[in-house]
């Protein structure tokens, strides 16, 4: 629901906007008309909100292309806190936040992808890390503008329409960021900034801390100058969140049917357990375990029937299969340097040298609850009733009830020798020898167990015989020897008991279940970026009218992340009775969020488990390195007072490197809290013991009855107890760390070189009305791409590709008067492809198990491929602008744009079914097989068939997809409303808005040649901005709005191989949104001397949330977030 204060600020329609400013401006006329300043005109110090304002309105007034700047109000006194904060004051721009501080910025609906970011005339590329324990590369081309704290520049500019002395690679903008040089300030300055920051959400004080000096002197052989700033600051915070991750394991269908049962699947049912009454011999003809069916049915049929529209399968009823309660605790350091110097040996040199370094750590941890027993199908496939499996147990062969069999039914550790492409794996020979602990299973009739496989850590047993040997510290009486086996199961045994569906019937809003495993976890991200730059430019004027620019240098970005987590599990949750109620989720309400009943305490630590073969330990670490080398010259000549040629030649390289550490054992393979005190390892230790209470829903709407805190793991309590994070063989396990899972294919390397070279007329010339000015150009640039790799046998791959693009630029201004500005650009543009999507081959590689060494059956997902495209097109586009700028009054404008852009092609993943032999030659296809050489399990076996069946795989890759078309307008006004009466003549106002159309046409599935619309996705169809300030010779104060309606982030919601009930990974055709948000800020100076002035900020004072939805015809909540208010108080010096 819309809340008034959006409603108000939408009511403030682009026409009411300008009819404000058009009435406002008469009343002004009588201010005086700024001058027209020449081209090219020496850098002036600005100082307060005015000065900044007029000093960009000036910048963009004088300029050829299409420009907004932003200038420092003072000495390292940039507008707000962080650069992207200030950047979505601009006409156009919007920004996105991570924990609750700008991230990233889109320009006219184009985001990162799309969008130059240059540091001093060089692009800057910056690597951040994940917030959490996936170990997910976030690295596009995008610049992450929380790297750099904002008191390091002075200026930032977005140049809108393209010309062709600007590199290429923007479809949207290019934004330059420019930080201070000492030839800015006509005498040496000082200046000293000091802020607490206070964040609402977490009740934490932390330091802000910015310094700077420079200073000029002559000496005999020029004038020197030397700048250095130095800026630190600290952020901890909290953010409380409901999330609903939404895709394919949404469907009530999907991931519950038994796995891996091939075409006798057909008769299975999916889903939930089947109603009371149900025929197990009608329904479950291939179940013969009486306890299996005792966890397969039990639902109520009414609920059962409403979920299943009276079927046992493919129902598309959509459920909350990953809801989770979330408290992140966020910690940041922040320290970013700059030293610059400036040479001037004579009027006609300059030379500048600017270094910048900047470094950032965020630790992330997130704890949460949820029914993790909705998204998990643990079931054991069978296709015969004497293969074994848990379902099948009493009618397996005798040679089928083996050793190995039973083991692996649960998780288990398989050693494995060390090869040239392939790490080891210990499962505790190393350090307890060769022998295993067990050498007989009960219940088997076949006791074969392959060498190397069994339990040989007495501290950290495998799972089968930790529950199942009498000798066992986790023996759990069963009377066929399967214990826990049952609790296992997961969706398909979770009973149906109350349901309710939305009005179109796509959801389920109301549900109540039973025997459902809950998990709460904590899952730690944390990284530190470094980044660090370089450039020499060389300015040189060999007569007044022919000048050169020489520029040189280089970037690195760095960032190496760690990802920690661990959780705890409640198996077969919600009984019925009192303190083990039925879990109940209700969203029928509406309301901001739904209500979760988890019907049990979740503080209280008694009601937790750390589950053997269940509850995970992670650990990965990832290294991220992005290297940038450049060196370009630029040449200008006045051929006549009327006519300037540029001319000039770049080239640049980029070079990208990717790898990924984590553990060769699953996830689940881990000790439990009772080995290791028998053996005298560890002392005896209770769950209460590793884990906290957690509070949870500040700043949030919750409904009442929901938790408001609950119990979570202790990160650094399972580290000291069983050293998981040690990347080593310890006495509890191997946690060795290896970047030779499935081969190595997360390690690769991408280089990039271009060469480009341009021609450019800028003209000014006297019209019959006015002057017309502007520049005509053309750019060439030539591109090559090597990438190189590991396929999954770890064996060396690399690919290649080259392409060139003829960049023509045209921008037109006609001063009609002094006042009147008519503006019109074109030009074809280009953005080259994200890094990631360039790698050279294989990147994930799953090949299904089957039963006995027998090749698996292809259900549509279970065997899929992943692969990297070097052959990736740029995106390419042809923009059209027309601008209209009123300079009705000193400095004031009223403003009109309108931009389109016609999108040619981009890159977009997409999944298809296909066969190896389809997409490899025999060669390939062998060094895709060679990852399970020299492996004797029956797995690898089974794998081994599966390839050599040349059976299907769903393939992901990214593919170039057709265009579309993105259009707009923006309308901006800004002036000082010094006609007033005092004290209202010291008043300001800055406004604009932007209106956005776009759509473009998505591949949905290849193999079938169907394709979508829809609209270009993070765009925004309405933006609005607005500034009001007051200022005098002592105080100041401004208050900002930022309004962005709801928009698409992702179309479609998932890629997939075939429609929604024919397969576990379908094709959604549908989005994910964010929903409309206002953000107020604020801030006030009061100059106390010359020298000291006490600074005083707000941001988020509406304490807008974050709240995304999917499913745009029956939306449900996907995200809803709440970081909170933020204040900084302060002083800052200067001398």
């Amino acid at each position: 629901m819309l809340k008034s204060s959006t409603l108000y600020l939408r009511a403030a329609s682009p026409l009411a906007l300008a009819l404000g400013a058009a009435l406002l401006a008469p009343m002004a006329q009588a201010q005086e008309a700024p001058t027209q300043e020449a081209a090219e005109v020496e850098e002036i110090v600005v100082t307060g909100i005015r000065g900044a304002l007029a000093s960009a309105l000036n910048e963009k007034r004088r300029s050829n292309t299409i420009v907004d700047v932003i200038n420092a109000e003072d000495i390292a006194d940039f507008p707000d806190a962080n650069l992207a904060e200030s950047l979505q004051r601009i006409p156009g721009v919007s920004i996105d936040r991570e924990n609750g501080e700008g991230n990233s910025i889109s320009v006219r609906g184009l985001g990162g992808d799309f969008t130059r970011v240059r540091l001093n005339g060089l692009e800057t590329l910056s690597t951040s890390g994940a917030s959490n324990a996936d170990g997910a590369l976030r690295r596009d081309r995008g610049f992450q503008f929380n790297t750099f704290a904002s008191e390091l520049f002075n200026s930032l500019k977005v140049q809108k329409s393209a010309d062709a002395v600007t590199d290429e690679g923007s479809l949207g903008a290019t934004v330059d960021l420019i930080s201070g040089r000492p030839f800015d300030f006509s005498e040496h300055r000082l200046a000293l900034t000091l802020q607490d920051a206070y964040y609402e959400n977490g009740g934490s004080h932390n330091p802000r801390i910015a310094a700077l000096a420079s200073d000029r002197w002559e000496s005999k052989i020029g004038e020197f100058g030397l700048l250095g700033s130095v800026a630190y600051n600290e952020r901890k915070q909290s953010i409380d969140s409901y999330t609903r991750g939404v895709g394919s394991s949404d469907y009530t269908y999907r991931g519950a049917t038994f796995n891996n049962v091939g075409a006798n699947a057909a008769g299975d049912h999916q889903g939930f357990a089947l109603p009371i009454g149900t025929n197990p011999a009608t329904a479950l003809p291939r179940v013969t375990n009486p306890e299996a069916l005792g966890y397969l049915i039990g639902s109520d049929p009414e609920a059962y029937a409403l979920i299943n529209g009276g079927g046992t399968r493919g129902s598309l009823v959509r459920i909350p299969a990953l809801s989770t309660l979330n408290h992140r605790e966020v910690e940041q350091e922040r320290l970013g340097v700059t030293l610059s110097g400036q040479w001037r040996p004579t009027p006609n040199t300059t030379v500048n040298f600017d270094n910048l370094y900047s470094e950032m750590t965020q630790v992330s941890t997130n704890y949460q609850i949820g029914p993790v027993g909705l998204n998990r199908n643990n079931t054991n496939g069978n296709r015969t009733l004497t293969a074994f499996s848990y379902q099948t147990f009493p009618t397996a062969s005798a040679a089928n009830n083996s050793y190995a069999n039973r083991r692996g039914a649960y998780a288990n550790c398989t050693t494995q020798a060390a090869t040239e492409f392939r790490d080891p794996i210990d499962c505790g020979q190393s350090l307890y020898g060769n022998t295993p602990i067990f050498t007989t299973a009960p219940g088997a009739t076949n006791q074969n167990l392959p060498a190397g496989a069994g339990s040989f850590n007495p501290n950290n047993l495998d799972v089968y015989d930790y529950y199942n040997q009498p000798g066992s510290v986790g023996y759990v009486p069963h009377p066929d020897f399967l214990a826990m086996r049952g609790a296992f199961i997961g969706r398909p045994s979770v009973r149906l008991i109350d349901a309710g569906l939305s009005e179109t019937g796509a959801n389920a809003d109301y549900l109540v279940l039973g025997n459902v495993d809950m998990r709460s976890a904590v899952d730690q991200g944390g990284y530190t970026t470094e980044f660090r730059q370089n450039s020499i430019n060389i300015e040189h004027d060999f007569s007044d009218r022919f000048a050169m620019s020489l520029l040189v240098g280089d970037s690195e970005s760095s960032n190496v992340n760690t990802g920690l987590l661990a959780d705890f599990i409640r198996l077969d949750s919600g009984q019925g009775v009192e303190g083990n109620d039925y879990f109940v989720y209700d969203e029928s309400g509406g309301g901001e969020m739904p209500f979760m009943d988890f019907g049990f305490d979740v503080a209280n630590p008694d009601n937790w488990n750390f589950v053997k073969g269940y509850s995970a330990l992670r650990h990965y670490r990832t290294i991220t390195e992005n290297g940038y080398q450049t060196a370009k010259v630029d040449f200008r000549w006045d051929y006549n007072d009327n006519v300037t040629l540029r001319f000039g030649v770049g080239k640049r390289k980029f070079d990208f490197y990717y790898t990924r550490y984590e553990r060769l054992i699953g996830d689940t393979m881990n000790p439990s809290l009772l080995e290791g005190v028998n053996t005298g390892l560890a002392d005896a230790t209770t769950v209460a013991d590793m884990g906290q209470v957690v509070d949870w829903g500040d700043g949030l709407d919750v409904p009442d009855g929901m938790p408001t805190s609950f119990f979570v793991p202790n990160l650094q309590a399972f580290q000291n107890r069983f050293g998981f994070d040690c990347d080593c063989i310890n006495e509890w396990g191997d946690w060795r760390l290896s970047d030779l899972r499935n081969g190595g294919v997360n390690t690769f390397w991408v280089d990039e070189e271009s060469l480009s070279y341009y021609g450019q007329m800028d003209f000014n010339l006297p019209l019959f009305m006015g002057d017309l000015r502007g520049n005509a150009g053309i750019r060439r640039a030539e591109t090559s791409v090597e990438s190189r790799g590991r396929s999954p046998s770890g064996r060396p791959v690399q690919n290649d590709n080259e392409y060139n693009d003829t960049l023509p630029s045209l921008n037109l201004a006609w001063e009609v008067t002094d006042k009147l500005i008519l503006r019109f650009a074109a030009a074809k543009v280009m953005a080259r492809p994200q890094m990631m999507a360039l790698q050279p081959g294989v990147t994930s590689f799953t090949v299904p198990v089957g039963v006995a060494g027998a090749p698996a059956e292809f259900d549509g997902s279970n065997a899929s491929i992943t692969l990297g495209n070097t052959k990736l097109k740029p995106f390419r586009a042809t923009n059209l602008d027309f601008n209209v700028e009123w300079y009705f009054a000193r400095d004031a404008l009223l403003s009109f744009a309108f931009f389109n852009k016609e999108i040619e092609s981009f890159p977009q993943v997409v999944l298809r079914e296909g066969r190896l032999s389809e997409l490899f030659d025999a060669e390939q296809i062998a060094n895709l097989r060679a990852a399970y050489d020299g492996l004797v399990d029956q797995a690898s076996d089974s794998r081994r068939a599966y390839i050599d069946a040349d059976s299907a795989f769903q393939v992901r890759q990214y593919n170039d997809a057709p265009g579309g078309s993105l259009s707009g307008f923006e309308i901006a006004y800004q002036q000082n409303m010094t006609f007033l009466p005092s004290p209202f003549d010291n008043l300001g106002v800055l406004a604009n808005y932007t209106k956005i159309e776009s759509e473009l046409e998505y591949i949905l599935d290849p193999a079938r040649n169907l394709t979508g619309t829809a609209p270009f996705l993070g765009a925004s169809p309405e933006a609005f901005n607005a500034t009001v300030f007051y200022e005098d010779d002592t105080w100041s104060a401004r208050v900002s709005a930022a309004y962005r309606a709801g928009y698409q982030t992702t179309y479609p919601l998932a890629s997939g191989g075939c429609d929604p009930g024919q397969c576990d990974s379908p094709l959604i055709n549908d989005f994910i949104g964010s929903e409309e948000t206002l953000n107020v800020d604020a801030a006030f100076t009061y100059k106390v001397t010359d020298n000291v002035t006490i600074t005083a900020e707000a941001l988020n004072l509406t304490n807008q949330t974050d709240t995304r939805w999917a499913y745009q015809a029956d939306p449900v909540i996907q995200n809803y977030a709440s970081t909170g208010r933020q204040y900084f108080v302060g002083a800052r010096f200067t001398f």
